[in-house]
């Protein structure tokens, strides 16, 4: 059945005007309805039966152009809403990924305007530092910082931990400068405000990150943090403030942390 076969309109001149409609059936008479014809199985029919033959033809037609329309439209929303699951999915799966991202972003923006109010004195004097000395205040913080104790009784069981385990050569050659950073790191982490807030550590923790990014070559310092952090587990299970210290670090030295699942 071609619908367009309506549109095909015929106007006859005969004795008055006449309008009238060919399709597969026929031709239908819209004014005299009793002179349409219909073609059925080669029989030829005229008058009342041919108008309801093309009534229930036009009938059906239409029934079948709104199925078809019907078809066309559940597609297109199948598709629409297969993309929208798809979408979802994508976001489902990143949102917890951009969440984090965001809140370590307003979380750095916080720990620098936490950096502008932290004693200076004492952090100018890191930048005389030299590289050894740098990588024993991380070391020392770390162990020390992250588990609310004092940098100074941290040193001799730094001694033994790095003296028994393999690390790389140069954790060893920081330890003569363990005594001589940890009474900065002690003072440091004392002064200006309460020991269990932990925005100061960490703003203190960004602090000696930049120190190491400046101080420690970049191709040195992701083993040298790996292996610090290796000590901290030698102590038993991070605390979540040592977690935190390390991914401010990392944010703030300018390396990437990557979490791997055995």
């Amino acid at each position: 059945m071609e619908s367009g076969a309506f549109l095909q309109t015929h106007f006859i001149l005969e004795k008055a005007m006449t309008v009238s409609t060919r399709n597969e059936l026929g031709t239908f008479n819209w004014v005299k309805p009793n002179r349409s014809s219909v073609k059925l199985l080669g029989v030829q029919v005229r008058g009342k039966n041919a108008a309801y033959a093309h009534a229930a033809y036009l009938v059906l037609t239409a029934v079948a152009a709104f199925i078809q329309m019907l078809i066309a439209v559940a597609l297109t929303l199948a598709q629409w809403g297969w993309q929208l699951l798809q979408l979802i999915w994508r976001l489902a799966l990143a949102t917890p990924y951009g969440l984090e991202v965001l809140r370590r972003k307003l979380r750095n923006r916080q720990i620098r305007r936490t950096q502008m109010g932290l004693n200076s004195n004492v952090a100018a004097s890191f930048e005389d530092w030299s590289e050894m000395k740098v990588i024993a205040a991380i070391a020392l913080a770390f162990i020390a910082w992250g588990r609310g104790r004092d940098a100074r009784a941290e040193i001799s069981w730094l001694k033994m931990a790095v003296a028994a385990s393999s690390e790389p050569a140069d954790l060893p050659s920081c330890l003569p400068y363990l005594s001589d950073v940890a009474g900065p790191l002690s003072q440091w982490h004392r002064s200006d405000t309460l020991l269990d807030d932990p925005l100061p550590i960490l703003a203190r923790t960004a602090t000696l990150a930049e120190l190491a990014a400046r101080q420690v070559p970049a191709d040195r310092l992701p083993a040298l943090l790996l292996s610090i952090d290796d000590l901290v587990l030698q102590q038993g299970p991070k605390t979540r403030l040592q977690e935190q210290m390390l991914t401010v670090f990392c944010d703030f030295a300018g390396l990437r942390l990557q979490e791997t699942s055995n």
